[in-house]
Formats: C-alpha cells, sequence, structure tokens
C-alpha cells in the first residue's frame, strides 16, 4: 500500500512540475524569419497563395499562428487585428495564420471566422497542415503563437495555451517592443505618425479606409450599448415579499 502511495504521489508531483513548465513555441531570438506559404479565403488576396514572410517585409513584423479557434481565443485574435489596424500606422505588418490539418475544411471554416470577427485583415491558412511552416517550430500543445520580428530576425516568440481578454495588455506590450508605442499627447501623436506613415499613396488609403472603417464600427457599438435596454432590478423572492406585506405584531 505504502508502495502505491508513493507511486500515486510521485506521479502527481511529476505532473504538477512538467504543466508548470513553460511551453516553447516559435523560432528563437535571432533566427531568420523563415518562408510561410499560406492561402487567402477571404480579404484583398482572396483566392491567393502566397509567401507571408515575403509580404511582411523587413520592418517590425508579427506572425500569429492560431492552432484553435474558441472562445478564449477569439478575444486575442481580435485584439491582434485592431492592434495591427492601430500600429500599422507606425509600420508595423501582421498576419494571423490559421493551423489545420484539414486545408480545405480549414478554408470554409476560417472565412467564417475572420467574419464573425469582423477582421479588418482576415486569417490565411497555412499550406503546411497543422504543424505550420517547418522553419518556425510550432508546438501543437499551444492555442496560439505569437512571433514577433524586425530586420528579418526574430525579435520574441511567445506561446499562449490558458489564454483570454486578460493578455490583451501584453499583446499591446509586444507591438509597442518592435514598432514602439503611440504618444498619449496630441501632438507628439501628430509628429509621430507624420513621420511612419507610409508614402505609397495606394497603402496610405488602405490603411485611412480601415481607419474609418473601424470608427464606424466603434460608434455603432456606442450607439447599440447606450439603446440596450436598462437591466431589470432584481425581484424580490415570493416568500420575503409576503414577508414584507405581513402585519409585524408586538411582541
Amino acid at each position: 500500500m505504502d508502495s502505491c502511495r508513493r507511486t500515486v504521489v510521485l506521479g502527481l508531483l511529476l505532473a504538477a512540475g512538467l504543466s508548470a513548465q513553460e511551453l516553447v513555441s516559435g523560432p528563437v531570438v535571432g533566427a531568420a524569419l523563415g518562408k510561410a506559404i499560406v492561402y487567402a479565403p477571404s480579404g484583398p488576396r482572396a483566392g491567393q497563395e502566397y509567401d507571408a514572410r515575403t509580404a511582411l517585409g523587413d520592418g517590425p513584423a508579427a506572425l500569429l499562428f492560431v492552432h484553435e479557434v474558441t472562445r478564449n481565443t477569439a478575444p486575442m485574435i481580435g485584439g491582434f487585428d485592431k492592434l495591427a489596424l492601430e500600429f500599422q500606422a507606425l509600420g508595423l505588418r501582421t498576419v494571423a495564420i490559421r493551423l489545420a490539418a484539414d486545408r480545405s475544411e480549414a478554408e470554409a471554416a476560417t472565412k467564417r471566422q475572420s467574419d464573425a470577427l469582423a477582421m479588418h485583415y482576415p486569417m490565411v491558412v497555412s499550406v503546411d497542415g497543422g504543424e505550420g511552416p517547418g522553419d518556425y517550430a510550432l508546438n501543437r500543445r499551444c492555442t496560439l503563437t505569437l512571433v514577433l520580428a524586425k530586420g528579418g530576425k526574430v525579435v520574441r516568440s511567445v506561446a499562449y495555451t490558458d489564454t483570454g481578454r486578460q493578455d490583451l495588455p501584453k499583446l499591446r506590450a509586444c507591438f509597442e517592443e518592435i514598432a514602439g508605442a503611440l504618444p498619449d499627447d496630441e501632438a507628439a501623436l501628430r509628429k509621430k505618425l507624420a513621420q511612419a506613415l507610409p508614402a505609397d499613396v495606394n497603402v496610405l488609403k488602405e490603411l485611412v479606409t480601415e481607419l474609418l472603417v473601424e470608427v464606424r464600427r466603434a460608434a455603432k457599438e456606442r450607439e447599440r450599448a447606450m439603446n440596450a435596454p436598462a437591466s431589470r432590478p432584481m425581484r424580490a423572492p415570493e416568500s420575503r415579499k409576503r414577508e414584507d406585506a405581513a402585519p409585524r405584531r408586538d411582541r
């Protein structure tokens, strides 16, 4: 019996130790950002197969590899997209890449998921299946893997398992690490944006269009929130009502 108990305790300790270890996913710091061939089910490149690495260029870049789309990962995927739009003015380029063993099924699902999340830059699908591109050393035990790069080199890889809305501030900090922070002071913000905005007229038009769409979307959300019916006050239980209504007797 004692031997059995020791075995069980040892197993629990080992399991706790393994679960406490930080998962590693993504290329090591300093590695060259590898090729990542993807297919776009929707968006401006709909129907195209291309190398996401080439499209990102050598400026600040962020790749979000989506292992799973769930209620927990959805806020991070949507937040990644919104931050991508915000930081694009500072030269940041991003891509969210869906990983799945069945590419055909993933293409249809990814389009629906991107539409449901109202993404400005819809997810694309890796042509390398559930493992993703070999040069990226992605861990299938993760739900998301974030890869940050600058100058064509990996700056950081972040593995996510139990994730959600609570990780959005850290995601913003990651973007600021490679693209810089947006100043709170309006004058400083105008100056920084004037220096960082793309010179290419077509790229600039695309950015302005997406920003105006986001402004309109945010205004509609505020309008819906303002017009939402106020929550009804909690009703007292019937037994409590009868007790309150009953005349009190002097003791």
